[in-house]
């Protein structure tokens, strides 16, 4: 498996998880506003901790999305570099890390270098 495969993989999941954690959050704060107020008093604390839950999760994904994609080898933070036109997937541009110079491209199981 090659970097670029590995950071777009984790860049993919990563944001998918934050759309769909931010969506759900919203949708559920529409739902509390829209909701009648003779519903019982069990699904309002219900929903509440489901909201809580579901903004750790965005809160998680953020962290992942924007300070967890790393380089393999130095393990140096990418977000800034890699991702300038797309959220999903690392620019065909990037081809080398910045930082030590190791080619995404590259298979990482049959590398020679001694570092992985």
């Amino acid at each position: 498996m090659t970097a670029r495969k590995t950071l777009n993989r984790k860049l993919r999941w990563s944001t998918l998880t934050m759309l769909a954690g931010m969506s759900m959050f919203f949708g559920g704060m529409i739902v509390i506003y829209i909701m009648p107020n003779n519903i019982g008093p069990i699904f309002v604390p219900m929903l509440s901790v489901m909201l809580t839950v579901v903004l750790v999760n965005f809160a998680i994904s953020v962290y992942v999305n924007f300070g967890g994609l790393h380089c393999p080898r130095c393990r140096r933070n990418h977000r800034r570099v890699i991702c300038r036109e797309s959220f999903i997937t690392v620019d065909r541009v990037f081809t080398h890390c910045p930082f030590c110079g190791l080619d995404l491209d590259e298979d990482l199981n049959n590398s020679a270098d001694p570092t992985f």
